[in-house]
């Protein structure tokens, strides 16, 4: 998946409609439009997926009819020297190993020619939650006449060893997602030792992670890459509270290793991955506010403490709690979620409870988290700010160069047949 789209001067955007006002089918079920203008309500496409499959063309509905689109009528003879791709897709689940394929065709009075360079996939494996794909496709010039069309296939293909599940198209106008979390992941140290967490996933490149550790040690480490957004010391014993925070680069892995130094000692953290909206991204620094609260007397809620005014409305804020000692039925109010609690193992235990809170306007972060047993803690919330991002909401292709298209409803109808052999005529 890239975040930079494909936009080039001297091209035709032409939006997946679930219209069908060309009045073609293809091999019975109706082709869907393949239009210059965006619609105004989202839809979906959605393909089983098999053990081991290869190619499945997207369906309407999972077990349903095929699904296919394409333009109106061209105005003129024309040539298509370039087609590039930006389209919604979502898998089920982890490792449903899927990814996005089309296949072209000029369509000329019934007959289907396909393109030499298609199929064209774009290899990269859909997430679990919507996500834009761009690619372009190695398709060699294809000279159309007036009249021609065309026509455009979605499949799923394996990227590696497709599992059973579904996929997902989004089309005709896809509701902006909001900023949100992708996975979350903590653990606890054994005896002495650094802390490794390791997510379920790789994290997705442009994703924000948030890490929440607190140490036992005198000085906190993190892992590189990490900022150190907030550092919350113990003034009377040797402990830190820090959040820490990365935006991920290609390589990134899943595990992280936070600790101490000069000794490791006791450890526990949280980790959190973040998308930023539909129309967001993550700038190259997110820290937005701070605020946190030193050690406390033995007590059984702490605040957070409390934010000057948050500059971003959509922004997440990321709050945590350093625990010296063992601590249950643990919970946060002012709607923070996903709650995360870790500890070390004994006699010295380092524990940590995290907790995060999505924004939609401006105001201030502020959160207290409570506990049975008193114990001696330290606290503190960051705020991670987006910023305008890709601003496109739909599933589109250019093609190359510009071209203008007859009004529907003027003339040939019919039924496309199946493709021929592959050529550049």
């Amino acid at each position: 998946m890239s975040l930079s789209l494909l936009f080039f001067r001297g091209n035709t955007q032409l939006f997946l409609r679930n219209t069908t006002a060309n009045g073609l089918s293809r091999g019975g079920t109706a082709l869907f439009d393949l239009l210059t203008t965006q619609g105004n309500s989202p839809d979906t496409a959605v393909v089983n997926t098999t053990i081991a499959g290869t190619e499945i063309q997207f369906t309407k509905t999972a077990g349903g009819t095929p699904v296919a689109f394409i333009t109106p009528r061209f105005g003129a003879a024309y040539t298509i020297t370039g087609i590039d791709i930006a389209n919604w897709f979502l898998e089920s689940m982890v490792l449903v190993n899927v990814g996005a394929r089309y296949r072209f065709y000029r369509y000329r009075a019934g007959v289907e020619t396909e393109f030499i360079g298609s199929p064209s996939d774009d290899g990269v494996e859909f997430t679990t939650i919507a996500e834009l794909y761009t690619w372009a496709a190695g398709i060699t010039a294809l000279d159309f006449l007036e009249d021609d069309r065309l026509l455009i296939v979605p499949y799923v293909v394996n990227v590696g060893v497709m599992a059973a599940g579904t996929a997902t198209l989004n089309f005709n106008c896809v509701s902006p997602a909001a900023t949100r979390l992708v996975q979350k992941k903590s653990a606890g140290s054994v005896t002495a030792t650094a802390v490794t967490v390791t997510l379920n996933a790789a994290p997705t490149v442009g994703n924000l992670l948030v890490a929440v550790h607190f140490t036992r040690g005198t000085t906190a480490t993190r892992p590189t890459g990490f900022a150190q957004d907030l550092l919350v010391n113990n003034a009377t014993n040797a402990d830190q509270l820090q959040i820490c925070s990365k935006i991920v680069q290609a390589g990134d892995g899943t595990a992280y290793t936070f600790g101490a130094t000069p000794n490791p000692d006791q450890n526990a953290c949280a980790i959190y991955e973040f998308v930023a909206g539909t129309d967001r991204q993550w700038p190259a620094a997110p820290f937005d506010v701070s605020a946190s609260t030193g050690l406390t007397a033995p007590v059984q809620t702490v605040s957070s403490g409390t934010t000057a005014t948050r500059t971003v409305a959509d922004s997440v804020s990321v709050a945590g709690v350093g625990i010296r000692s063992t601590t249950n039925t643990h919970s946060a109010n002012n709607s923070y979620t996903n709650l995360e609690f870790a500890e070390s193992t004994a006699p010295d235990v380092a524990g940590m409870i995290a907790a995060i809170k999505f924004e939609t306007a401006t105001g201030t972060s502020q959160v207290d988290f409570s506990w049975i047993n008193a114990v001696n803690v330290m606290a503190g919330v960051v705020v991670y700010k987006t910023e305008a991002g890709i601003g496109q909401t739909n599933s589109y292709i250019n093609i190359y160069p510009d071209v203008t298209f007859k009004a529907e409803g003027s003339g040939i109808t019919g039924s496309a047949a199946s493709s021929q052999a592959q050529t550049s005529a």
